[in-house]
């Protein structure tokens, strides 16, 4: 199969298949209660909390609520949409960076992603509903 075709053609099937999946599961299997078992034992949230619901609430159109329920799944979709833009971008035209090589990127964003999973702990608010 010719590259440029397969760039195109195989994430769109993924997320194609993708949405069918998550439509199926929220269809069936979201409808039984999943319990955290550091929730049940410690009382807080952990980084998983939340992540059934946040994909709920994309499907559903609610990003703010996805982003309380768990950011990390919008900032995995981002991340995927920028590293296609890149393939994308290698692929058909002048190569360009999307996303950050350095390691001072990566620590930094995991640290404020620790902070934001404790602080949620603390702020009602902020907890996934």
């Amino acid at each position: 199969m010719n590259k440029k075709i397969a760039v195109v053609v195989l994430p769109f099937a993924a997320v194609t298949i993708s949405l069918l999946i998550m439509r199926l599961y929220l269809s069936f299997i979201s409808v039984i209660p999943i319990i955290c078992i550091f929730h049940l034992f410690t009382g807080y949230y952990c980084p998983g909390c939340g992540g059934s619901r946040c994909v709920r609430a994309i499907l559903n159109g609610n990003l703010l609520q996805a982003f309380i329920d768990n950011p990390s799944v919008i900032l995995a979709i981002i991340f995927f949409a920028l590293m296609y833009l890149q393939l994308i971008f290698k692929t058909f035209f002048k190569p360009k960076k999307l996303i950050p090589d350095s390691k001072t990127f990566y620590i930094v964003l995991s640290g404020i992603l620790i902070l934001y999973y404790i602080v949620r702990n603390f702020i009602p608010f902020l907890y996934p509903r």
